[in-house]
């Protein structure tokens, strides 16, 4: 293969042989993990609103990123909009959230939370940009702003309702509740508000779906409702889970976002809020992590993810480690069904099958089967393929004819239809469709089916024929609608042409300015809203038959090739490359072209390394567009343009395409306290690379520098807590150190109890140190088996500040967290026996 650094893609790793009913199986896997992330959580929204919302959103959503209560409620209302979810600081929007705003473009924005959450600056701030409404929406606590959202998002089936004081819950049903458009509610566990109830019952909710445990939320406030049903498990975990197997259907596992939702501080949460909105325009789960997956969650997603799933974390390292990722297996099996004529299936019995399955031979017809896996259609440029009650999530059809493609009784959530030639794909027998995608040339017939949504993306020409619910064109398309077609509502977009037969039904087309309509249609409204999409393509002038390679680099003179395609046989770019130049292979990946080898990051110059390159390699270009995959994974086609560029890289090149910002530095290695006066040492890495020459700032004071590795030596000389700062091309990161006093300075740092207490088998302390670093040791002298006690701490303003548990060792166990000044209140538990609660000042 030719070697792309950290390709997304990675190549076929072995063929394993097994021939029963004439098919053969294939293992492979797929790259298929990344994350995404910011310095802080405010940047972390940001970075999730480019990706998601890359064209721009008509609204946006602003919610406290430290003060999360009422945020919780918000993804339901995101979805309705179409909206990210910027989160922001109580004072002020930040310099990139307004530089998010002002790319967004939005003419909306919500703010969720009153003055106290988000300030009357950060309102003005918006104000100043060209928003032209700015909303805020909130209440005299949680409850009441959760239900003044539910009343904004309007008309619904179902509630999801969930504690109140506690966060996790919440995230288990962000993504599902948005996906069906239904608000969430808070409840204190024990009672329920007579709004909530007037609301349920005057909006004729036909469901109420209580998540959590009786625990969290009381049979007394269940019983509230007749129409109730209660998804809960163990822990947080296994309740995402059991929300996870409720909704299994409405879930598509081509996407995981993967989200940090427990933690010392009790908040560690906020990115999940930010995701939430993207995983429900995707239907994705939101899987709920800390340190590692639980393993009955763990179970459940291994035996759903897909060949085409992507996991993606959603935070930095030290947020949500690659370790969680890692232990993903992505490796899957595949049954390639190549031979003419075969018939897959039993004739009456129905058979499941865990694997992906291929089709390549011609007139092979698959029956009663349900496919776990991806199906793809693969039969040739005349081939033809039947399907008889087969159930498939996924279907790919990537070639056939012009009569080829026949499904009776399929169910398939969704279909994607992206062949070289013409494809006729028929539905008839009552089958069920959700979703169908169209990229290349296609007549779509649908006899006696249900089609929820038919999407459009190619240029070229579409035949619709039969019922369609709805149809979205955005690229410039020629559409026929056949005189035999009912379609109840068509967007297009761009440069698109419709024809409509006499005879068809088209009861409306919301259009933009330049879509051609010919024939009758009931309704044409136009929509200046929609940007025209253009395609890019290469400027290179290629031979008839031929495509074009090109291998270039400063230390080489550049090879420019019409190469002419092989009729006989389909070859990858690899084996067209192995005719112009010498190739060095190891493993799949290229090395070396023409003597020029890849150098690694400790075969660089100190010079190089000093200029933030991090190593030279070859990269590919198709059309001059970057490749995601290897040369092995590219088949040219007539007219392409297949670039090889040598050159040096640098942290730029390991981030998302859609990434914009200032270098990702972080300190990844730093210790949590040291004595003052001491040395210590931290390390700077971008992307898991050391970066030299980072500016080291002690509250806001240079110190000093980070060496060709990335470490820096520094002390700090006074007691308490500090701010370590680095900085580096507009890049900054910081990370707070506890620094103990000597023990002859005076800085003595003697822990002071704030609080004690016995009650029944437990007794409690909670001590103080000067550095507001909390320790509560909880212990017992009857008890001796191992007990596993839960603690929850909350301040003040009933937020959520701390919840930690931990098992009796002999007797006895210990946490230990920091907390800020104030009152705090809560409670500790274990595992056999009552609540006790507790309640102490830090001065």
């Amino acid at each position: 293969m030719f070697k792309k650094f950290r390709s997304k893609i990675i190549v076929l790793l072995s063929f394993i042989c097994i021939f029963i009913f004439a098919t053969s199986f294939n293992v492979y896997a797929k790259n298929n993990k990344y994350r995404i992330y910011g310095q802080d959580r405010i940047k972390t929204s940001v970075e999730i609103s480019k990706i998601g919302w890359d064209k721009g959103s008509d609204y946006i959503i602003i919610a406290g990123g430290y003060d999360y209560a009422d945020a919780l409620s918000g993804a339901p209302l995101a979805k309705k909009y179409n909206a990210p979810i910027l989160l922001t600081s109580k004072s002020q929007l930040s310099c990139d959230t307004l530089a998010e705003i002002k790319r967004l473009n939005p003419k909306n924005a919500i703010i969720l939370g009153g003055e106290s959450v988000i300030s009357k600056k950060a309102e003005s701030q918006l104000k100043d940009t060209n928003i032209k409404s700015v909303e805020r929406i909130y209440g005299s606590n949680r409850y009441e702003t959760a239900l003044k959202v539910a009343k904004k998002i309007g008309k619904c089936n179902s509630v999801f309702l969930t504690s109140g004081k506690d966060y996790a819950d919440s995230l288990s049903v962000a993504s599902i509740s948005s996906y069906k458009g239904s608000p969430i509610l808070f409840t204190n566990g024990v009672s329920l508000e007579d709004e909530v109830k007037k609301y349920v019952k005057d909006n004729n909710i036909s469901k109420v779906y209580v998540i959590g445990g009786k625990s969290v939320i009381s049979d007394k406030v269940l019983k509230e409702f007749n129409n109730a049903e209660r998804l809960f498990g163990q822990n947080r975990f296994e309740t995402n889970k059991a929300v996870m197997e409720k909704f299994i259907e409405d879930i598509d596992f081509e996407k995981m976002y993967l989200v940090k939702a427990a933690g010392p501080m009790g908040n560690e949460f906020a990115d999940a809020l930010s995701v939430a909105p993207l995983a429900a325009k995707n239907n994705s789960p939101l899987v709920l992590t800390y340190k590692k997956i639980d393993n009955n969650l763990k179970k459940f997603l291994d035996e759903n993810i897909i060949s085409k799933t992507q996991i993606v974390a959603i935070g930095g390292e030290k947020v949500l480690p690659t370790s969680i990722l890692d232990g993903f297996n992505l490796d899957f099996k595949a049954i390639n069904i190549e031979k003419d004529n075969e018939v897959f299936g039993d004739e009456k019995e129905v058979k499941n099958i865990k694997e992906d399955v291929v089709v390549s031979g011609n007139n092979v017809t698959l029956r009663n089967i349900n496919i776990k896996g991806i199906l793809t259609l693969d039969p040739g440029k005349k081939g033809s393929v039947n399907l008889y009650n087969v159930n498939c999530k996924y279907i790919d059809i990537k070639s056939g004819d012009k009569n080829s493609i026949h499904f009776s009784k399929v169910y398939s959530k969704k279909v994607e239809i992206a062949s070289e030639d013409d494809v006729r794909l028929e539905l008839k027998d009552n089958c069920k469709i959700e979703n169908i995608y169209l990229k290349s040339s296609v007549t779509l017939e649908n006899l006696s089916g249900s089609v929820d949504k038919v999407e459009i993306s190619s240029v070229k020409n579409v035949t619709l024929d039969g019922k369609f619910s709805f149809v979205n064109i955005t690229a410039d398309a020629k559409v026929k609608v056949t005189n035999k077609s009912v379609i109840d509502k068509i967007n297009a977009f761009g440069k698109s042409e419709i024809e409509v037969e006499k005879g068809a039904e088209v009861k409306k087309i919301e259009k933009t300015k330049e879509v051609k309509i010919i024939g009758e249609v009931k309704e044409i409204v136009e929509n200046k809203n929609n940007e025209e999409k253009k395609d890019q393509g290469s400027s290179s002038v290629v031979v008839e038959d031929c495509f074009k390679i090109i291998i270039t680099s400063d230390e080489t003179s550049e090879i420019n090739k019409d190469i002419k395609l092989d009729d006989k046989k389909e070859k990858n770019a690899l084996e067209y490359l192995k005719g112009v130049a010498s190739i060095e292979e190891k493993n799949g990946f290229i090395n070396g072209i023409n003597s020029l080898r890849s150098k690694p990051l400790k075969a660089l110059t100190i010079d190089e390394r000093k200029r933030g390159i991090l190593g030279c390699d070859w990269f590919i270009y198709v059309n001059g567009e970057k490749s995601p995959t290897g040369v092995k994974l590219i088949y040219p086609k007539k007219g392409d343009v297949i670039k090889f560029i040598y050159r040096s890289w640098d942290w730029k090149d390991l981030m998302d395409p859609s990434y914009h910002g200032n270098i990702p530095i972080k300190i990844i290695d730093i210790p949590e306290s040291v004595k003052a006066g001491e040395n210590f040492r931290i390390k700077v890495e971008c992307t898991y690379y050391p970066v030299y020459d980072v500016e080291v700032k002690v509250d806001g004071t240079l110190v000093t520098r980070t060496d060709i590795d990335g470490w820096a030596t520094l002390s700090i000389n006074t007691a308490g807590k500090h701010k370590v700062t680095i900085e580096k091309d507009g890049g900054s990161y910081s990370e707070y150190i506890n620094v103990e006093g000597n023990s002859g300075s005076g800085d003595i740092d003697t822990p002071k109890v704030v609080f004690e207490n016995k009650e029944g088998k437990y007794s409690i302390s909670i001590l103080k140190s000067n550095l507001n670093k909390i320790e509560v040791n909880i212990s017992s002298e009857d008890v001796k088996s191992k007990e596993v006690i839960a603690i929850t701490l909350f301040n003040e303003n009933d937020e959520l500040s701390y919840i930690g548990q931990a098992t009796l060792n002999d007797g006895k166990c210990k946490f230990n967290t920091l907390l800020d000044k104030g009152v705090y209140k809560g409670y500790y538990k274990a595992s056999s026996g009552k609540k006790i609660n507790i309640e102490f000042k830090i001065d």
